[in-house]
């Protein structure tokens, strides 16, 4: 039975370790302790679900893990963005294949990350790094005209994030930064980054990497809450609509996609790309050697032919089977529930249980919270309260079931109502 090493997967919602059980691989898992203590409340909300009992054994330290010379591991992989650097690092220990070291900043910090794909020849961002105490004036010479995004260098899911029209809110929000919090990454955030504000269709790529080989498992265009006219938190997602990779109009994100993954060191393992675009084409805005966060692999198992999951297994264990590009089979979508305001949760009345019971395209819904538990207002798609995932072979029936499915977790998270043919306006596929 094949082994393997699940670096820090405490906020996948046990997917992977248990796709790997499914197909007969034994699971271990190395958690760093020392940094899950320092998660806020919120955080370690989003990890009540992990199941010890997937894991033949848990190793909390890096002291504690078997000697390479025992070739205790057939791989390892990251159980999701906090687990990238130490994976990369624990690869290299047992002489399996991953992805190196010495270039995971690459992969990890925003601001190596735009530099390295300038040095590469390829489109990036203009990005300033600052830490506390910087003199501002800099900015304004390299980019003279707002909007800009102002973010931690190595943070996740928007945490952090601000949008500033002009020069004088990007001064007022840096006034407001917490330096030094610890972030959903368990880094703290000693430096952020400046950016120019590009306006733009976003799409995520999902690859798969085997020594080099890079295959893409899925395309996805997210749906911002700026793209339906809300600007109060314009970068937060609303929905996730899936793509067929196969269609040509992808033909040039997907040589991009590529062309990045080679340029930033990925060469084994999942990676998970966001591209905006703009006006000047694509440009990358960040990538994470590791899979798509929350339930969106199950999601793409469920709508995609080699979906992200079963390639992953492809590359790592089944390594005389090719890696084929995935192909859409059936419509699917992420539907991220906002909260317009903070409050407290409600329970579900019967009602509304069995319709969620019933519906015939819902595939799975999760919550970051329980009834009588208190949620903040929506900012980032970490603080997201909960999230529908739908799949359906008819592309209207999909519109109407998220309709009814966001009715009725709004009502309960302050949520903005919207009718069927916004909806369809909006996730039409382009």
């Amino acid at each position: 039975m094949p082994r393997c090493l699940l670096v820090n997967p405490v906020v996948n919602h046990n997917i992977l370790a248990n796709f790997l059980l499914r197909r007969g691989v034994e699971c271990f898992a190395f958690i760093d302790m020392e940094k899950v203590g320092k998660l806020s409340t919120d955080m370690k909300n989003r990890e009540r679900d992990f199941d010890r009992s997937l894991y033949t054994e848990i190793y909390l330290s890096l002291d504690e893990l078997p000697d390479p010379a025992s070739q205790p591991f057939d791989a390892v992989m990251a159980g999701g963005e906090i687990g990238v650097e130490e994976a990369d690092q624990i690869c290299a220990g047992y002489q399996l294949p991953g992805n190196d070291p010495e270039t995971t900043r690459f992969r990890r910090n925003k601001e190596a990350m735009q530099k390295q794909l300038s040095a590469a020849g390829l489109p990036h961002i203009k990005t300033i790094g600052i830490s506390k105490g910087d003199d501002l004036r800099s900015i304004v010479e390299r980019i003279p005209e707002g909007p800009y995004i102002l973010k931690p260098v190595d943070a996740a899911g928007g945490e952090g994030l601000r949008f500033c029209r002009n020069f004088e809110e990007l001064e007022n929000a840096i006034q407001l930064v917490d330096w030094g919090a610890f972030n959903c990454t368990w880094r703290h955030n000693e430096r952020f980054l400046v950016q120019e504000y590009i306006s733009g269709t976003e799409y995520v790529v999902d690859l798969v990497a085997r020594n080099g080989e890079l295959v893409v498992s899925a395309i996805s265009r997210y749906v911002r809450l700026c793209d339906m006219g809300y600007w109060s938190a314009p970068n937060v997602k609303r929905f996730l609509i899936l793509e067929n990779p196969s269609h040509p109009k992808f033909i040039h994100l997907i040589e991009l996609a590529k062309q990045c993954c080679k340029a930033l060191g990925i060469r084994q393992g999942a990676a998970h790309m966001e591209f905006l675009d703009g006006p000047k084409g694509l440009r990358m805005v960040e990538v994470g050697a590791r899979l798509h966060g929350s339930l969106v692999p199950s999601l793409y198992s469920e709508c995609y032919e080699n979906d992200l999951l079963s390639s992953l297994y492809v590359a790592y264990f089944d390594k005389t089977a090719p890696l084929l590009e995935g192909n859409l089979k059936k419509y699917g979508l992420r539907s991220f529930v906002v909260a317009n305001e903070s409050g407290t949760l409600t329970a579900l009345d019967p009602i509304e249980n069995a319709w969620l019971q019933q519906c015939g395209s819902l595939f799975e819904t999760s919550t970051s919270c329980l009834a009588g538990e208190d949620y903040p207002r929506t900012s980032d798609e970490v603080n997201t309260p909960a999230s529908g995932f739908l799949v359906n072979d008819n592309f209207d029936q999909l519109l109407s079931d998220t309709c009814i499915h966001d009715q009725i977790w709004g009502k309960h998270f302050n949520s903005i109502p919207y009718e069927k043919a916004d909806l369809a306006r909006w996730l039409v596929p382009r």
